[in-house]
């Protein structure tokens, strides 16, 4: 599977199976999940229809408004929304975060909360993934992979606010940070994909 946008250069090469870690949470005027959910399932086996236009996220850089730290632990938020284009519910729903270096090497990871709605602000866990070796095209990044947190039930044509809390720390690499917010389902792993950009300038 890949994930790709039109900035600038911007590519992603992810893996082709996802894994959650189950949240039950409440969404306005949805129902809740109970823990605990499985695993999502394999691309190898999507739901059909699948495509990435059932969930409309947008670009935040197309509105040229990217969240700009200035010094190390100056929190940024970047806000997006999740809409359901279908009449009918999507059940199971989580979102997987990619966050990709303004470098190429290994940096320390920013620390990302993110917020559904009116809901508590929740800690993302990233794991560092470079698939440069096997595939020269693939751009390093970190990503929520398995750790991707479920969300609850999206209702048909609804849409939720999501917002994204993205903190720098002192000697992380400045520079322009690509972010990739995705939602999937545990038959469908690419529902819609949006961009979540943040710039960190370090003094």
């Amino acid at each position: 599977m890949n994930i790709s946008r039109h900035i600038t250069v911007r590519a992603l090469v992810c893996l082709t199976t996802l894994g959650g870690v189950a949240i039950a949470t409440v969404l306005p005027g949805t129902a809740a999940l109970a823990q605990p959910l499985k695993a999502p399932a394999p691309l190898s086996a999507p739901a059909s229809p699948c495509n990435d236009q059932v969930v409309r996220i947008p670009d935040n850089y197309s509105t040229g408004q990217i969240p700009t730290a200035h010094r190390a632990g100056q929190p940024v938020v970047v806000k997006s929304t999740l809409r359901n284009t279908r009449k009918t519910a999507l059940k199971h729903v989580y979102i997987r975060v990619s966050v990709l270096s303004p470098v190429k090497h290994r940096t320390p990871a920013p620390t990302v909360q993110w917020k559904l709605g009116n809901g508590p602000w929740r800690l993302l866990s990233f794991t560092w993934y470079d698939d440069a070796p096997k595939n020269p095209q693939s751009i390093p990044a970190w990503d929520t992979l398995y750790a991707s947190p479920y969300i609850g039930t999206l209702g048909g044509h609804s849409t939720h606010q999501i917002q994204l809390r993205f903190t720098f720390h002192k000697g992380d690499s400045a520079g322009y940070y690509n972010g990739l917010l995705q939602a999937g389902t545990d038959n469908c792993a690419d529902l819609g994909v949006g961009g979540v950009d943040t710039i960190f300038k370090s003094p």
